[in-house]
Formats: structure tokens, C-alpha cells, sequence
């Protein structure tokens, strides 16, 4: 509750959830900058670093992009 699912062409926004189709369950990231065609987020537990947080750089037309969510 509270939360709009918002898939298309333009950035997600700050705090918003970007919600990507990977491995076996999927994977959720939390967007802290944004520019025109990219978005940074901080995530972890992806399988290649357990445990670790870490902050990476995606563009919008990444294709395990399936949307974001925003209060």
C-alpha cells in the first residue's frame, strides 16, 4: 500500500525503488541520483557480493529494467 508501480522511458526518481527481473527472485535497488538517461542506486546481496552494499550506475533502457515503485 502506498506505493505506485511506474514502468517507461523516463528516469525514476529519487527515492524511488527500482524493481530489476534478475536471477531467481529479482532484485530491488533504492535510486539516490538521477540524470536524463541514467540512475544511481545503492543495493545489495547481489549473488557475486553477499552482504556487501554497494552503489552502481544503471541507464533507463537497461533490459532487466522492468520499473520503479514511488510512494
Amino acid at each position: 500500500d502506498g506505493f505506485t508501480f511506474i514502468r517507461g522511458n523516463n528516469p525514476p526518481a529519487v527515492n524511488d525503488l527500482v524493481i530489476f527481473n534478475w536471477y531467481t527472485y529479482g532484485h530491488i535497488a533504492y535510486v539516490t541520483k538521477v540524470s536524463p538517461r541514467a540512475f544511481e542506486v545503492v543495493e545489495a546481496n547481489m549473488p557475486h557480493v553477499i552482504g556487501e552494499v554497494r552503489r552502481n550506475s544503471y541507464t533507463i533502457n537497461h533490459p532487466g529494467l522492468m520499473g520503479w515503485l514511488r510512494r
